[in-house]
């Protein structure tokens, strides 16, 4: 065998090498990608269960809701006539698209969304200490993972976070974990997280009241819910972290992030709706690496 044909086969060895790798790395991000989805068809088929949608009844001021969202059909109503009056009038301008009745279900999910965020879920960046009540950055740092229990597994809490806490009562010591719940029914008892756990609770509660929900990932690091509208027929995008409804731009508009995927997980099955959410969806289609 003389010299080329030695360096001929040495390289396409590398190359056979180089391809493997690439085949590997592909592999392993197809798979990946496909635990996420299994795992959102799982997290959705949770929201459906009897006993999860008694529990999240139960913690919801549904009389007062509901009051609260007769009041903005009223108003949304006469908001809707005095549009059409003024439309009326060649000599007014004309009416703000706006100015349109509201259907109850419809504000009830407002009146929902605007509870949720205000009054029942806290965003936890850090918890307080729970031997000393400290709180804030400055006291309690997060200093890595911690190995969960049988009760964080049991509730879907495969992550948990371990605090340390600088208060001169527990001078550095370990003393808070912070199980990262994939359970609805047990986060609506913490009532507390990030994106992920705020739009898991909320899915469970808009389930719980009879709507037609989807649980959202965008697949860089957020999560939130599109609520059907039957009165509009078509779905709204709720943000419960953002106590917004029907602002699908809000991300790539208002935050400045670029998407590649949002992926939405329902009892219909899951779709990718990232054109929803993006302005030029082609562009965003290109830039995809997965």
């Amino acid at each position: 065998m003389d010299a080329d044909e030695l360096l001929a086969r040495s390289l396409q060895q590398e190359e056979n090498a180089l391809a493997a790798a690439a085949s590997a790395r592909d592999d392993d991000v197809h798979a990946a990608f496909a635990s996420r989805l299994r795992g959102g068809v799982e997290t959705v088929s949770r929201h459906h269960d009897d006993l999860a949608k008694a529990v999240a009844l139960s913690v919801v001021p549904l009389d007062r809701l509901d009051a609260e969202a007769r009041a903005l059909v009223t108003a949304s109503r006469a908001a809707a006539a005095a549009a059409a009056a003024a439309a009326a009038d060649a000599s007014s301008p004309s009416p703000s698209p706006a100015a349109k009745e509201i259907s109850h279900e419809d504000a009830r999910l407002l009146r929902l969304l605007r509870w949720f965020k205000r009054e029942f879920f806290r965003w936890c960046d850090a918890p307080p200490c729970d031997v000393c009540g400290a709180s804030g950055p400055e006291l309690v740092s997060c200093v890595g993972m911690t190995p969960p229990t049988a009760n964080d597994l049991a509730h879907g809490a495969s992550r948990v976070e371990a605090y340390a806490c600088a208060s001169a009562t527990c001078d550095g010591a370990v003393t808070t974990r912070f199980p990262r719940y994939n359970d609805a029914s047990k986060l609506l008892e913490t009532r507390r997280g990030r994106c992920g756990e705020f739009a898991n609770a909320f899915a469970q509660l808009c389930v719980a009241l009879g709507y037609d929900t989807r649980w959202v990932i965008d697949w860089e690091d957020h999560v939130w819910c599109e609520v059907f509208s039957a009165s509009q027929g078509r779905w709204l995008h709720c943000d419960a972290c953002e106590d917004a409804c029907d602002q699908p731009l809000l991300y790539e508009k208002g935050w400045g992030k670029k998407l590649s995927y949002a992926i939405a997980f329902g009892r219909g099955g899951v779709k990718d709706v990232t054109r929803r959410y993006v302005v030029d969806f082609d562009a965003t289609v290109a830039a995809r690496t997965r």
